[in-house]
């Protein structure tokens, strides 16, 4: 029988690696026709650097074949649950953590994870809910708030709230967050999308991906469901996480007091942003009172504010204190925006959005890189190094700078942020980033903090 489930995994290994040889060749073709996916490489860079992904390829199977006849052969030396004789498996949940949290447990942090999706994606976000189980949530049962502009039906509700044993919630949108502004000129939004389609711009064309960045950039924490949530985690269909999760995030950033989480940052597409650079300059001259003296703004921008350099924390992740997009600055700055039409008229994002607000109104420290995790979304993620790879029992592969880029050039900006001066400690709001293996909180002190049950917008399914 276990010669016959290696010779299963082999085949697996094989259809893995044509596979990848596929998408490395598709690549290819998508770097020539859309030279923005080179990530600022000459094509000469790129195609070095596929050549590079090609040889991988080629031994992939050779590496995978010897990866899994170690494991088959070790597979009965360890006990997965540490007992007397045998060697506990390094990423045991007792070896790095003793906390967790049932379905219906008290939590140290009111949070969830909130995610947009439409009913046609249960499938691909189904897959996603079990990879976050499996790294994270199995263990601390933090509750999924889902949303969409129409009503869930029957079988997304069964295929999600199956995914996972913590409670499931959830909600339509009301329209006036969906639809467009009183203010904004549906004509002239029309003509808009119609030139960025024929320019080429991503996603140009496109009405319903300007609604959900105009949503997500400024209205998506106004829903009932998120009212008494103090953080969130966004989760999008089709993405992937790599790496086991061995501590809370929402109680390490609590502790810590820090706004923002990020697993990539990358640089914006200029020809979906033209003037944003521009507003945001205004908005500093109309609101100076809102913009504090030592703030992140070196972030984006290297030369005294008169650019952009376009770097931007990828939102499909965020780890986010709401009380941030709550303050009177932000929702502030968001109106702004709002006002000026970009969303409608050009093609502003909700990550750029959310990005240069960090910039503007939050102190370095109030920031922090995941970089312990992995995660990819369907063009690009992360993958830890070394140590934190290993210790992670990560499965995914740091120099496939391809898919995980925040080694190489387009994804600098994921490292640039420790680059910012420290704040002085006088008045610095958070904590410099301590070892997230130490949390410390009373759990027997603990209220309930189970965001609250089924209202006009929403159902509640799970356990109690």
């Amino acid at each position: 029988m276990g010669l016959l489930r290696l010779r299963l995994l082999r085949i697996v290994a094989l259809c893995f690696a044509v596979v990848m040889m596929v998408v490395i060749s598709h690549d290819v073709y998508l770097s020539t026709k859309y030279p923005y996916a080179r990530g600022g490489l000459s094509e000469g860079e790129f195609g070095g650097r596929f050549q590079q992904e090609e040889a991988w390829g080629k031994v992939l199977i050779n590496h995978l074949n010897q990866n899994l006849k170690l494991a088959y052969n070790n597979h009965n030396n360890i006990n997965y649950g540490g007992g007397k004789g045998q060697e506990q498996a390094p990423w045991h949940p007792g070896s790095t953590s003793n906390v967790s949290y049932a379905p219906g447990d008290p939590k140290p942090v009111k949070a969830a994870f909130v995610v947009l999706a439409r009913n046609q994606d249960y499938n691909s976000l189904r897959k996603a809910m079990i990879d976050l189980e499996m790294r994270f949530n199995q263990r601390y049962n933090y509750p999924y708030i889902f949303l969409n502009d129409q009503d869930f039906d029957e079988t997304f509700i069964n295929m999600t709230s199956k995914a996972t044993k913590a409670k499931t919630y959830y909600g339509k949108i009301p329209a006036e967050h969906w639809d467009y502004p009183a203010y904004i000129d549906q004509e002239r939004a029309r003509l808009a999308r119609e030139r960025m389609e024929e320019q080429k711009v991503m996603y140009g064309g496109s009405e319903s991906y300007r609604k959900m960045c105009y949503f997500e950039s400024g209205l998506f924490y106004k829903h009932p469901l998120l009212k008494d949530l103090e953080y969130y985690w966004r989760l999008e269909p089709g993405v992937e996480y790599s790496c086991d999760i061995t501590f809370d995030p929402f109680l390490f950033m609590k502790e810590n007091r820090i706004k923002y989480g990020y697993t990539v940052g990358v640089y914006e597409l200029s020809n979906t942003i033209p003037t944003l650079w521009e507003t945001v300059r205004n908005f500093t001259r109309d609101h100076a009172d809102l913009v504090p003296e030592h703030n992140s703004l070196w972030w984006v921008t290297r030369d005294g504010g008169q650019t952009y350099n376009g770097c931007h924390f990828w939102s499909n992740f965020e780890i986010v204190d709401l009380s941030f997009y709550r303050s009177r600055e932000y929702e502030t700055f968001f109106e702004y925006l709002s006002r000026a039409g970009g969303f409608f008229y050009e093609r502003w994002g909700d990550a750029p959005v959310h990005s240069i607000a960090a910039a503007l109104f939050l102190q370095k420290e109030e920031v922090h890189w995941f970089d312990t995790f992995g995660y990819f979304h369907p063009g690009w993620g992360h993958c830890p190094e070394e140590s934190a790879w290993s210790g992670g029992r990560c499965t995914c592969e740091p120099n496939r700078l391809d898919r995980f880029i925040t080694k190489g050039q387009w994804g600098q900006c994921s490292r640039q942020w420790s680059l910012l001066p420290d704040t002085p400690s006088q008045i610095r709001r958070a904590n410099p980033a301590r070892d997230p293996q130490q949390l410390k909180y009373n759990y027997n002190s603990l209220k309930d903090t189970t965001i609250p049950g089924p209202s006009v917008h929403g159902i509640v399914i799970g356990a109690v």
